[in-house]
């Protein structure tokens, strides 16, 4: 009666014999990791550029139109938040309570 060999107890074979196997299913997955860590990196490098570039020019923004500015170039940064509340202030500031009530809602 014919019996199954052992296994094979050599780990370096083993091994060798995995990769063989699984080589493209290996290569893949760290092909896909390794995009979506640069599509990460690449992300918040654009965001971070984005909100320090809205955050210096509301530093440089003086009245409600620069201040609109910002709203309109950089939406949705904190910088933006920030100027809604310095443009509804500076409405405010003229006298124009319906306009600094609607900019606030």
């Amino acid at each position: 009666m014919p019996t199954a060999p052992p296994p094979s107890r050599d780990v370096a074979l083993e091994t060798r014999v995995f990769w063989e196997r699984f080589k493209k299913e290996i290569i893949g997955a760290l092909v896909i990791v390794l995009l979506a860590v640069s599509a990460f990196t690449g992300y918040r490098f654009y965001s971070d550029r984005r909100a320090a570039a809205a955050s210096a020019l509301l530093a440089s923004a003086k009245d409600a139109q620069e201040y609109q500015q910002v709203i309109a170039r950089y939406a949705n940064t904190p910088a933006a938040a920030d100027a809604y509340l310095l443009l509804s202030e500076a409405q405010r500031s003229e006298k124009k309570f319906a306009e600094a009530n609607t900019m606030l809602q």
